[in-house]
């Protein structure tokens, strides 16, 4: 056999086994379960929080910020600012479910993945009917 042709098998079967390894070992008993995709029951009880963030900068900052906090299953909206691109002085609304947690704890969460994070007044997002007094 071709020695290149050898080492790209090789590199090709690494790849394979690494990605399937990753997939597999990622998975939370939520995950494998399929409960971590149910929606919440419309009578759970629910709260807002909003902050002032400033996230690692680099392309897709608010995405990655998304990613991260959407892996807690509490988590129930992310609404942004208009200020899409932009990784300092972003304001951001969650929605969460209050049964599950506190807001100093979501307070918490959020600053562990910011460089900086401040609760603000400022309503950011959708407004909706269930928004609405």
């Amino acid at each position: 056999m071709n020695p290149l042709r050898r080492a790209s098998s090789f590199v090709l079967l690494l790849a394979l086994g690494a990605c399937g390894g990753v997939a597999t070992d990622a998975a939370s008993p939520d995950e494998s379960s399929g409960r971590h995709d149910e929606p919440a029951p419309p009578d759970a009880p629910r709260a807002d929080a909003s902050y002032v963030l400033d996230l690692e900068p680099g392309p897709g900052c608010d995405e990655r910020f998304d990613l991260a906090l959407y892996a807690d299953r509490s988590i129930e909206r992310i609404a942004w600012d208009d200020q899409k691109g932009k990784c300092l002085g972003r304001h951001v609304a969650i929605r969460y479910l209050s049964a599950l947690r506190t807001q100093d704890e979501l307070t918490a969460t959020v600053r562990k993945l910011t460089r900086r994070a401040e609760p603000s007044t400022l309503r950011t997002g959708p407004t909706t009917k269930e928004d609405r007094p």
